[in-house]
């Protein structure tokens, strides 16, 4: 072997061996997070950087994990000798690179089974910067024995945490690994049956919508890297660093597409697209490019599975629930038309549509109701137009009843601050109008989900200049007040400002639990602190009426 080979070898292993072992005692020092994780080391690249100034000034650079283009965690070495200047691409090749694939190889091979360190295969990289072009020569690694360990953990896991009738289920640590063990050909086969019969039992283990949620992101996570990292990169040449930006490559350069693999592509498309909605499109239009009858048949009808349209004089009306839009076309401006167009959307849900669409609507009314916060989407305009016939009220109701859906949202505008539950036009907009629906708000407001949605913030200012503040009503303002997220500011109006009034907040503060009193004091009247400067320029008897609610601040 030529000397400056040996030289590079007897000074860059050692400080390999070091550093990885430096590694393994800070992923041991720690408890597996699962019994899915066999293995996290599975990148491992020597390369040589020049000098700033001059190329022999410059360090041997260690990298123990694939890097990130945008940042830097090579460990460094500075050469003792000059051993750099008299290493050739021939004997990189030839002597240092075997060399180096032979030790990391064996060190592979010998790794105990069940050790948490090293995974079932190595990506081994060498690189040399030139002082013109670069040398790079690359390999991977595999201990076939331990794959077989990890495909057996991985059946065992979904035997005993997935299809077992028992109550043993996937933890949140779990989430990560298996999303990601599920979408390795290495470990287990992959189509949609199976793959998505999994996805489906772990979702149906779960009681709570926090695992559930978190669950979903997870795969969903899992799902858009296999397709924008491993499928859409064997047809595609991705042309940018942000969104759907795929040019197709030639037809000599990219293999031919397997029906399995379109099959779960789409799946896959479908599956992202219940937490984001601009997926499916984007990927339909891909899998069209290559040939897919199914996406495009998707892109212009949906599934089929629903009434795709419907006409009259009055109303044109069609649905995609793929794309999970409706549109309408009202044709004239009547009651009629609208009636027709809540007919159609109601008889959607029941046949299976997402209520979480979005709608296209082409009318003249222009209308948004009078509710601060409220996005002004078509979606809104199309149930304010609604709203302002009264012989239409019970058929939203029903359209309510039909949509409402916990930790769900309309797909009208971008996830954020203006995202409403399925239902919130048509609720809100009928608890304006009459006491009739004063129940069914109650409802709403006891299923919208209060950690997240702000769209009703301000709803209750609507609610009393609808109605006033009744005493009879505090059941229903409670309620509002209630469903609003921890962030919301204390209301500016006074309108706690009879002792009745008063006496019916305590009634119904005293029913609940102290945080949500608390919650509820300090949107009415801010601090307690508040309160009290308020009660000192009040006269009796509200004083006295106000007085009884300070205790009920924690």
């Amino acid at each position: 072997m030529h000397e400056a080979a040996v030289a590079f070898l007897d000074e860059v292993w050692p400080f390999y061996i070091d550093l990885l072992e430096k590694d393994k005692k800070r992923i041991f020092s720690t408890p597996s997070p699962s019994m899915l994780y066999t293995g996290s080391h599975n990148y491992l690249k020597f390369s040589w950087r020049k000098g700033k100034f001059q190329w022999a000034d410059g360090a041997i650079a260690f990298d123990l994990y694939e890097p990130l283009s945008w940042s830097d965690s090579s460990h460094k070495l500075k050469p003792e000798f000059d051993y750099m200047s008299h290493l050739t691409e021939e004997i990189l090749a030839d002597e240092v690179f075997p060399e180096l694939q032979t030790r990391v190889d064996a060190l592979l091979q010998k790794a105990p089974l069940k050790e948490c360190y090293f995974s079932y295969e190595l990506k081994l990289v060498l690189e040399v910067e030139w002082k013109q072009g670069k040398y790079e020569q690359s390999v991977l690694l595999r201990n076939e024995a331990k794959r077989e360990y990890v495909r057996e953990q991985l059946r065992a896991f979904i035997e005993q945490k997935v299809f077992s009738d028992a109550p043993a289920r996937p933890k949140p640590a779990d989430h990560y690994f298996f999303a990601d063990a599920l979408l390795n050909l290495d470990l287990i086969e992959q189509n949609v049956t199976d793959t998505g019969a999994i996805i489906d039992r772990v979702t149906a283990k779960y009681q709570d919508r926090e695992h559930i949620e978190e669950w979903k992101r997870t795969y969903t996570t899992a799902l858009k890297r296999w397709a924008e990292e491993r499928f859409l990169p064997m047809y595609f040449i991705s042309t940018g660093n942000y969104g759907m930006e795929w040019e197709l490559k030639p037809e000599a350069e990219r293999d031919k597409v397997e029906p399995e693999a379109m099959d779960f592509f789409i799946y896959t498309a479908m599956k992202i697209g219940a937490e984001e909605r601009n997926i499916p499109a984007a990927y339909f239009k891909l899998a069209v490019q290559l040939g897919s009858e199914r996406a495009e048949q998707y892109l212009k009808m949906g599934s089929e599975l629903v009434e795709h349209e419907r006409r009259s004089e009055l109303l044109h009306a069609q649905a995609n629930d793929i794309l999970m839009e409706i549109e309408l076309r009202i044709l004239s401006e009547e009651e009629e038309a609208y009636r027709q167009s809540l007919e159609y959307i109601s008889d959607l849900l029941r046949q299976g549509f997402p209520c979480e669409y979005n709608l296209k609507l082409k009318n003249k009314i222009k209308n948004f109701l009078p509710i601060k916060g409220l996005a002004k989407s078509q979606l809104h305009r199309f149930f304010a137009a609604c709203l302002q016939y009264p012989a239409l009220h019970p058929s939203l109701a029903q359209y309510a009843e039909l949509a409402m859906k916990p930790y769900a949202w309309y797909g009208d505008v971008e996830a954020g601050e203006k995202s409403a539950m399925p239902g919130t036009y048509a609720v809100l907009g009928l608890g304006l109008c009459s006491k009739d629906y004063f129940p069914l708000l109650q409802r709403y407001m006891e299923q919208v989900d209060e950690e997240h949605q702000m769209a009703h913030h301000y709803y209750l200012e609507a609610f009393l200049e609808a109605h006033g503040a009744v005493p009879e009503w505090m059941p229903v303002m409670v309620s509002i007040l209630a469903s609003v997220t921890d962030s919301a500011k204390p209301s500016k109006l006074n309108w706690v400002n009879t002792p009745q009034l008063a006496v019916a907040l305590q009634n119904e503060l005293t029913q609940l639990e102290p945080y949500e009193r608390e919650k509820i004091l300090y949107l009415i009247f801010g601090s307690s602190g508040k309160l009290k400067k308020t009660i000192k320029a009040t006269e009796e008897p509200l004083k006295q009426a106000l007085e009884a609610l300070l205790p009920l601040y924690m």
